[in-house]
């Protein structure tokens, strides 16, 4: 069969409605390659190349390899499946019985990768956790954004490789390859080459961005914050059409007006490599003298076909209760599981009265046990009882709830929210034009000064 250049690559789940998959623009002599971009999926049943009827040019197909994902639903961890070979006018042309067998076992997974960034330049060490990868570092290979990286270690769990040098900017992708068993499933992961926000080379030879300016990070650039909190600018606009990764180093801080994530990625730690410094992040204005920024307003993170992450550390107790009553005037209570509290985190201890307003918010000074001392006293009653009932078996639970607000992740607006006349807080804004091209994975987040 010849097929032309704009031919077009169909799928479908039932041989008879067929939907465009791709269209060939061009036409190379040997292999000729289609790659769904990040982000995108699909799966059918069947797969076809049909010819453009109004092109004359051709080329003859000899061979054709479909290297994918193979979609199947069930419980058990092998299928077997006949391959059928038909035409693209709908003829049978072979049926091998058997021919395939699905085998989730024989399937590498990826688990982890660490670091998930590192430098343009290249020479960073990277550990890659999972199964099936073999004993033999000469079968693996491993690419990141197309750029080979060097194998240095490996067993059935772990890869080791140095990544090589990034010279122009592209959508991070990351690829492996395992000799007798394809391709890696990397889950979506990838790996981030980075340019220091701190280098002048970032910056086109300038001095990095200072008090009031504004920052541009185009599309394929991914620029690494590594910035100390003294040295911190305050700057005016942020567009983020490439990504903008914080640096997991140290503890830091960010202080803008706007933050504008147009097609682009912010990153503050991912789902599995949660951030674990702190990280201040400010938005500056007011609600009315601070221009704003058309549809999302102003002293906003706010994302526009694009993606956010933010993932924190996870506290291993949010949310206690007290195990007696706390009088005003007391500065130490006692509750139920004090789990990871340390001193510095602040509580809540909610109401135990009618009045919404006698909930307080309180400092710890201390923690021994399950006994936490407060920086300063409590002006209110808070019930710590279990009440019975009747002959005793009938109990109602009355014990005062204790929620634990300090998170390392702090998103905040700029000025006191509650002494302020204006009410005006941060915003994180993800808008989406009606489809699913803005994504937002936010956990373990402390937001203050909001709304």
């Amino acid at each position: 069969m010849d097929l032309a250049v704009g031919m077009v690559l169909e799928g479908s789940d039932d041989d008879t409605n067929w939907t465009t998959i791709h269209t060939f623009s061009s036409i190379l002599a040997g292999w000729n390659r289609y790659r769904p971009e990040i982000g995108e999926t699909f799966k059918y049943r069947h797969y076809r190349l049909k010819n453009a009827p109004d092109i004359s040019s051709s080329c003859l197909v000899g061979e054709i390899f479909y290297d994918g994902a193979r979609v199947r639903t069930g419980d058990t961890d092998t299928q077997t499946c006949d391959i059928k070979f038909t035409s693209a006018d709908g003829a049978d042309l072979a049926t091998m019985t058997s021919g395939f067998q699905y085998t989730a076992t024989d399937t590498p997974v990826l688990t982890t990768l660490t670091p998930y960034y590192g430098a343009v330049a290249g020479g960073t060490s990277v550990t890659l956790t999972g199964t099936g990868f073999g004993t033999t570092p000469e079968d693996v290979s491993v690419t990141v954004d197309g750029i080979a990286g060097t194998v240095t270690a490996c067993t059935d769990t772990e890869i080791t490789f140095d990544t090589g040098e990034q010279t122009v900017y592209t959508a991070s992708t990351l690829d492996i390859n395992i000799a007798g068993k394809g391709d890696v499933n990397t889950k979506g992961q990838y790996y981030i080459y980075a340019y220091l926000w701190s280098e002048e080379s970032t910056w086109g030879g300038e001095t990095p961005p200072s008090d009031g300016q504004s920052v541009h990070i185009p599309t394929g650039m991914n620029v690494l914050y590594d910035i100390p909190p003294e040295e911190s600018p305050l700057l005016q606009l942020v567009t983020i059409e490439g990504s903008l990764v914080f640096a997991d180093d140290f503890d830091q801080t960010f202080d803008a007006y706007y933050v504008f994530i147009r097609k682009g990625k912010f990153t503050i730690g991912t789902e599995d490599n949660p951030r674990v410094n702190k990280l201040e992040l400010t938005m500056h204005g007011d609600r009315w003298n601070t221009p704003e920024i058309p549809t999302y307003g102003n002293k906003v993170i706010a994302v526009r076909e694009g993606e956010i992450d933010i993932h924190g550390t996870e506290r291993s107790v949010v949310w206690t209760v007290l195990t007696a009553t706390a009088q005003p005037g007391a500065t130490t209570i006692e509750v139920e599981d004090a789990g990871d509290m340390v001193a510095g985190d602040d509580i809540v201890l909610a109401s135990s009265d009618f009045d919404m307003n006698q909930a307080e918010v309180r400092t710890i000074a201390d923690v021994s046990g399950n006994t936490i001392t407060l920086t300063e006293a409590l002006s209110n009653r808070h019930f710590g009882e279990i009440e019975t009932y009747g002959d005793g078996s009938e109990e109602v639970d009355m014990r005062c709830e204790v929620g634990l607000l300090t998170r390392n992740i702090k998103i905040h607006g700029s000025g006191s929210y509650h002494s302020n006349p204006e009410r005006h807080g941060a915003h994180i804004f993800v808008f989406s034009p009606g489809d699913e091209t803005s994504v937002g994975r936010i956990e373990n987040l402390e937001l203050f000064n909001a709304g």
